[in-house]
């Protein structure tokens, strides 16, 4: 029996790169996108609720453990930022930070990324993150 074609563009490829799926179409420059369409397209909806600075709120969860915070103001910025759900990780590997103490629950930068609302900074700012995830190496520290 032949399987649906998928339409959730969350689940892709470990090479297809955010920036493509931004574009919607593999190998050229998202230029021509517009932001919203890229919001869709990347596969964010709206937070549960908008931010405390007025700032309109998107998430994407690309895994369980894996949230992506997008934070829209009015003067046509954006704030990106993700949170990473450490301790439900570990634990699914028989592992814990600490004591699993309550305060030590996710993972996030300590810096935020901030742009223009435009779906060629949001692409690359996904790909930045994954890659900064991607290069973490418990076996090889250094």
């Amino acid at each position: 029996m032949a399987r649906p074609a998928k339409k959730d563009v969350r689940e892709r490829s470990c090479c297809a790169s955010w920036t493509d799926i931004a574009s919607g179409r593999s190998g050229y420059p998202p230029a021509a996108v517009e932001f919203e369409e890229a919001l869709e397209r990347l596969g964010f909806r709206p937070g549960e609720q908008d931010s405390a600075r007025g700032a309109r709120l998107y998430r994407l969860d690309p895994n369980r453990f894996l949230t992506y915070w997008l934070h829209l103001y009015d003067d046509g910025t954006a704030l990106f930022t993700w949170e990473f759900a450490i301790v439900d990780y570990l634990a699914t590997k028989g592992m814990q930070v600490g004591s699993a103490e309550a305060l030590n629950l996710f993972m996030y930068p300590m810096e935020d990324e901030r742009g223009s609302q435009d779906a060629a900074w949001l692409a690359g700012a996904l790909d930045r993150a994954e890659e900064r995830l991607r290069s973490l190496r418990f076996d090889a520290p250094e």
